[in-house]
């Protein structure tokens, strides 16, 4: 609604954002984002959802004995399915990726840890719940438009 931009300001002071241009542009581009998100097919599922937990939090031992921690930004169950999903605002563009791209690009870099990332958050799900969940990478601002993506497909795209 109409009181959208002055929460997300006052949410950017509350990080530590100062007043003018910066604080505008930041209020307006989290609002692009939230409302492309808010009217994407993801955003319905995960509205209609059994079950839907956001920034979960978690602490577990690997296999190998060290210690992984981190918090995942959604996990819901539709359909009887719990499916993981890991937000990223970053600006990328298409063009960056696969064999035209330097795979030293930093982007490159960015999303293959992005991969690893969400490959943990399902190996921790699936230890804590005994089940194997999906997975969707949704990036927000790609191309200037939402994608999402599976970790596998992500990947297939950085080859």
């Amino acid at each position: 609604g109409d009181d959208l931009l002055p929460w997300l300001e006052a949410r950017g002071r509350g990080y530590g954002i100062g007043e003018g241009r910066q604080l505008q542009r930041l209020a307006s581009d989290a609002a692009r984002l939230l409302r492309r998100f808010w009217a994407s097919e993801l955003f319905g599922k995960m509205d209609g959802a059994e079950r839907r937990l956001h920034e979960v939090p978690y602490q577990r031992t690997t296999v190998g004995g060290s210690d992984d921690w981190g918090t995942i930004d959604a996990l819901y169950r539709h359909g009887g399915t719990w499916t993981i999903v890991e937000f990223k605002t970053d600006y990328l563009r298409e063009s960056w990726l696969g064999r035209g791209a330097d795979r030293r690009d930093h982007s490159g870099r960015r999303l293959r840890g992005y991969v690893q990332q969400t490959r943990r958050y399902v190996a921790t799900v699936t230890d804590l719940l005994g089940e194997r969940p999906a997975a969707l990478l949704c990036l927000l601002n790609y191309d200037d438009a939402q994608r999402e993506f599976t970790p596998d497909a992500l990947e297939a795209l950085l080859r």
